[in-house]
């Protein structure tokens, strides 16, 4: 009153009392009332603030048995899958800052065509298959990137990695052909020429070649290579066994006559994997 006074004058201020005074005192007491009654909902929110809560406690002890170890399970699972997962992260992360990484060897590699070139900071050639297991165990438990490599001839560099590369060039042996059952043993590296003049001596050779010969057997079957030919398959599928050195779970050795379904099927994926499923 004294700031409206201040301002507008003694009349304005007389006008502006005059107005309230006009106003029945009924009805300002029916507003005050009014602002002081809660709602329904206001009024059980204050009686039972955790009544949703309470509800849903009550509603897990009426389930049976049953019903409540399926709905730990459903709310437990994923909780349980999250948590270990956050903690496998940070104990590989603990694991890795202890085992140094792969030595640098720094190496250039150019594919056949000259289309595609990489200069990696590891290049390794392992000469046993006791030294690749034990290369590719490390770079497993260091966190350290592999990959290997065949003859290069791919156009697309899909082997090339600027962090570690792995060929079996020094892996070239044919290890055993049998000529009663039309099957040969080679390891990755030997090239496909080689494998062709092994078989020329038994009147043998291979039912599928691509247009050049030069390719390590392995990336040869990793990339399902083929010619020409509809009624020919690709060669990967005339692979009936092979054995794979994978990161975590050491050399497996697959086959198609595998009485594990599960082999087969994973021995059906690792023939045409491109490097990623292991060496």
């Amino acid at each position: 009153i004294m700031l409206n006074k201040t301002l507008y004058g003694s009349k304005q201020m007389v006008g502006c009392v005059s107005l309230v005074r006009a106003v029945p005192k009924q009805h300002i007491r029916n507003v005050w009332e009014a602002r002081k009654v809660p709602t329904e909902f206001e009024l059980l929110d204050k009686e039972d603030p955790f009544s949703y809560y309470r509800g849903k406690s009550e509603k897990f002890a009426n389930m049976t048995p049953e019903d409540r170890v399926a709905k730990l399970i459903r709310i437990g699972f994923p909780i349980a899958v999250t948590s270990g997962l956050i903690a496998l992260y940070y104990w590989r992360e603990e694991v890795q800052k202890r085992v140094p990484p792969l030595a640098p060897h720094e190496h250039t590699q150019t594919n056949w065509s000259g289309t595609r070139a990489v200069s990696t900071k590891r290049f390794f050639q392992p000469e046993t298959l006791e030294e690749l297991e034990s290369l590719v165990a490390h770079a497993h438990r260091s966190g350290s990137r592999l990959r290997p490599v065949g003859a290069g001839l791919s156009p697309n560099g899909l082997a090339f990695d600027k962090d570690g590369m792995v060929s079996l060039a020094h892996l070239d042996k044919v290890l055993s052909i049998d000529p009663a059952n039309r099957r040969i043993t080679v390891q990755a590296g030997a090239r496909v020429t080689q494998v062709l003049e092994a078989l020329r001596g038994h009147g043998l050779t291979l039912q599928n070649l691509a247009s050049i010969n030069e390719q390590h057997m392995g990336g040869f079957v990793q990339v399902s290579a083929h010619g020409t030919g509809a009624g020919l398959p690709p060669v990967d599928e005339q692979v009936v066994a092979m054995k794979l050195v994978t990161p975590a779970l050491g050399t497996l050795s697959l086959s198609a006559d595998s009485a594990d379904p599960a082999d087969r099927a994973l021995f059906r994926l690792a023939r045409v994997g491109l490097g990623s499923l292991g060496v």
